[in-house]
């Protein structure tokens, strides 16, 4: 209990210092009620995607579908250092947002770094399965609501194996039909894994940008902030961003690698490192799986 609670009062310590580092940033949290009827519908269409997608045997337990919380976030033109956040409501605010919106482009956030990379890749699957499935509608407060793929996604050192041997362990998630793709990691485990799954994408016809910086430890941009290699792939980040939804069309697949010493960021065409052939990445996977145990929750690690 001790250690839960130092957690949370040093999580309420790092998010007091956010918040007034980004006075300019205007935040509004909403919160849209989900009906019974349609969170039955929901869970049924997950279920589904999950049966279809998992290579075992395994089952999902039960689970709940609750409200939509999200928090639109935006930077205020008129914003100034320093400056306490305004005295109206979560509308007012967002409408201000809208009001001051300098580009169409809405970037969903999947927190969590490298397991936000994961996070990101399998919503992907889902919505897939649900343009494949289902129409590509889904039930949502009494109307059949149409659930397009996003206009691309973009992950940092994202986490793709979850056995830790290689990457996806389910043989039937294909990467065809795909939206661009970008990846950004430094010289580290998951790298392979990464590799992997960009020249997957790849081969499938998907537009894919790939960046490694040599050296570079996992997450780097978030141990470093300030320095350069990290400023430089947040630009091609947000590059990226623009241009799935202002030139598509123009999108172009790269892959580069920066070496250290790399200070102009030239960069240089990457090669392939995967050297695993299909069957020996499934081998390494199918071994891995059937060693694994069950986490039973966070007494057993101490995490929260």
């Amino acid at each position: 209990m001790a250690r839960r609670q130092e957690a949370e009062q040093s999580l309420r310590k790092i998010t007091a210092g956010f918040i007034e580092k980004l006075t300019p940033v205007l935040f509004a949290p909403i919160s849209i009620q989900q009906f019974p009827d349609d969170a039955d519908e929901l869970k049924s269409v997950v279920v589904k995607a999950l049966d279809d997608l998992a290579p075992g045997k395994e089952r999902i337990g039960d689970f709940s579908i609750d409200d939509v919380n999200v928090q639109w976030t935006s930077f205020k033109l008129s914003g100034q250092e320093k400056e306490t956040e305004p005295s109206i409501s979560e509308r007012e605010k967002y409408e201000g947002m809208v009001k001051d919106a300098t580009s169409d482009i809405v970037v969903l956030y999947a927190h969590g770094d490298s397991s936000g990379g994961n996070l990101v890749l399998s919503l992907l699957a889902l919505l897939r399965h649900i343009r494949d499935h289902n129409n590509g509608r889904v039930q949502f407060q009494g109307q059949l609501i149409d659930v397009p793929l996003p206009a691309g996604i973009a992950t940092l050192s994202p986490h793709c194996d979850h056995t830790m041997s290689f990457v996806d362990i389910a043989p039937s998630w294909s990467a065809a039909g795909l939206p661009p793709m970008f990846f950004a990691c430094g010289q580290e485990k998951l790298t392979d894994e990464a590799h992997y799954l960009s020249r997957r994408a790849a081969k499938a016809g998907t537009k894919v940008q790939f960046s490694q910086y040599d050296v570079l430890p996992h997450n780097f941009t978030v141990y470093f902030p300030k320095l350069s290699h990290s400023i430089h792939v947040l630009h091609r980040w947000g590059s990226f961003c623009r241009e799935v939804v202002q030139n598509p069309s123009g999108l172009k697949s790269e892959r580069i690698r920066y070496a250290a010493d790399d200070v102009k960021f030239q960069g240089a065409e990457l090669d392939l490192l995967v050297s695993l052939d299909e069957m020996d990445r499934k081998s390494k996977m199918q071994e891995k799986v059937a060693k694994r145990n069950p986490w039973t929750g966070p007494a057993e690690t101490g995490l929260l």
